[in-house]
């Protein structure tokens, strides 16, 4: 039973590769939330979670690197955001 919705909410999430970091944007699309994920270059997991996201039926975009630019690009893409989450 969902305990509350999400629908039409964006996440951005970062750490989003592993661990609690990648726990928490499937988390946040599992109650309907749309998410855009960040993790440092080299992380192996990104693509996962990026796809456990998608098959739940919710828009997500991935990016690795330096956080300023992965803030601005999934801002164009996904528009306003309703929740920030930094994950270690």
């Amino acid at each position: 039973m969902r305990m509350f919705s999400l629908k039409d909410q964006i996440a951005f999430v970062t750490g989003a590769g592993s661990g609690i970091g990648q726990g928490i944007p499937i988390g946040l699309a599992e109650a309907g939330a749309d998410v855009a994920l960040f993790d440092l270059p080299g992380s192996r997991g990104l693509e996962d979670t990026t796809r456990a996201i998608a098959e739940k039926g919710c828009r997500t975009v991935h990016s690795a690197g330096c956080i300023d630019a992965p803030t601005s690009s999934a801002a164009s893409v996904c528009g306003r955001w309703h929740a920030l989450c930094e994950a270690p």
